[in-house]
Order: C-alpha cells, then structure tokens, then sequence
C-alpha cells in the first residue's frame, strides 16, 4: 500500500525551532510518515515517543557520509532507537565524483558502509541530484555507480524531480533500476532552467502516471521535498500530501 512521507528538510526552519511541534504538524498535514534530514540535539527517545503518539513512522534518515564514516555506531544506535531502518546519503562532495575514478571509489566506499548497514540490520541507500547525470566518455556518473556497487548491500532513493530536472526519461529510470529501489522522492520544479520549487501538481513533472508506475513497481514510500514556497510552509506541505494521495 502506498504511504506518504514528508522529508522533513523541507520544514527545517521549524525543525530547528521546535522538533516536536513539527512532527505534530507533519501528522496535521495528513502525512503517513517523514524522513529525517538532522535530528536538531534533540534526543532519540524523545523523538520516538512523538513519533509513537502521532502514529508517525519513519521511512528514512538523510545522513551525510561524513557523518557515517565519523560516528557509524551513533548513527547506528540513534536510528535503532527511533525504529528507522533506512539510512541514506544524501548529496555527494565534489572531489568523489568528478570523475570515473572518484564515481568508481564512491561505489567501493559505499559497498563497505552498506555491507556494515546490513550487519546491523539497516539498508543503505543513496538519494541523487542532477550531477550525476554528467557524462564522462558517454557514460553517465551514475550509471558507473550503478555499475559498480553491490545491489545486496546500496540500494537507490531516486528524486525522480531531480531525474527529469537532468533530462533523463523518468520512466525509461524506474524500468532500468525498479529492483535497486528503496523509496522515492517526489519533487516538483516550475519550470526547466529553474531552481524555484512549487507544489507536486502545479509544475513541470506529470507525477499521476510516474506515481502508478512506481506503485506497480511496488515501490510503498512517496517523499515529499519542497524547498521554497509560494504560499505558507505549513499549507504548502497539507497541499502536497491531498494531492500526493489523490495519485495513490
């Protein structure tokens, strides 16, 4: 069954003012789940006693590599704590794929996180931008990652607003890598050649058919991210999820 999730970097301005009035908001909106971007100090289980109240779940926490490399048993018990499984690295440095080499030690730097994800009874994933539909001698960075990583322990966390931001033929992308998928991000831009973000109805992307081609695909979590609003944050995010669910 398919669930809406909210990333909750979207509201980060409120997370980093009060975290748990933001869950409470989240729930409000008429999400089903969140994905965490940063957890603010606040303590893990604090955050899970919220999230038990509201019936909130988590699909997912957006962690920097940086972080995981540093303090992999933190980040190991603090997801443990507050019942996520998913831990996904979220945007990539520069200097670790600028080319096919830095794209080919990213995949052996991930096979061994993913490896010790799995271990601990975690799945790892990484969540794209548009860099990595840059192509080097014709093949695309991502493409060389996906070449490279071991399906069993990286898995994917497409933004398919990003993949149709970078040209690619959204459903041509699901086909391609539907079984390394772990969940998707929904985003929407106004229009290419521009960063401005708006709601998952009013722009560039046609998301109905995508959204009944990944639940065809069994894909269940659908994550909102919208950074920039046009109207107020907390409407916005209610509007994302009735219009989000209309497409179940």
């Amino acid at each position: 069954m398919a669930k809406a999730a909210l990333e909750l970097y979207s509201i980060r301005e409120l997370m980093q003012k009060d975290v748990l009035k933001s869950l409470e908001q989240t729930k409000k909106a008429g999400y089903d789940g969140v994905e965490f971007a940063g957890f603010y100090d606040m303590p893990a289980k604090q955050i899970k006693s919220k999230l038990d109240e509201l019936n909130l779940k988590v699909c997912g926490s957006h962690t920097s590599l940086d972080l995981i490399e540093a303090n992999m048993e933190e980040v190991f018990t603090y997801n443990n704590i507050i019942c996520n499984k998913n831990i996904v690295v979220p945007f990539l440095a520069e200097n670790l794929r600028k080319d096919i080499a830095g794209w080919e030690n990213t995949a052996k730097k991930f096979n061994e996180i993913g490896k010790k994800c799995a271990d601990n009874g975690f799945i790892f994933a990484y969540h794209n931008h548009t860099f990595e539909f840059e192509t080097f001698n014709g093949i695309t960075g991502y493409q060389v990652l996906i070449d490279n990583i071991n399906p069993k322990y990286v898995k994917l966390q497409p933004d398919l607003g990003w993949v149709f931001y970078a040209g690619e033929d959204v459903n041509n992308f699901l086909e391609k890598y539907s079984t390394q998928i772990m969940n998707i991000h929904v985003k929407q831009f106004k229009q290419l050649g521009s960063h401005d973000a708006t709601e998952v109805h009013k722009g560039m992307v046609d998301y109905p058919p995508i959204i009944s081609k990944c639940i065809a695909l069994g894909i269940e979590w659908f994550i909102i991210e919208q950074e920039g609003f046009d109207i107020p944050m907390l409407e916005s995010i209610e509007e994302n999820c009735i219009e989000l669910k209309k497409m179940f």
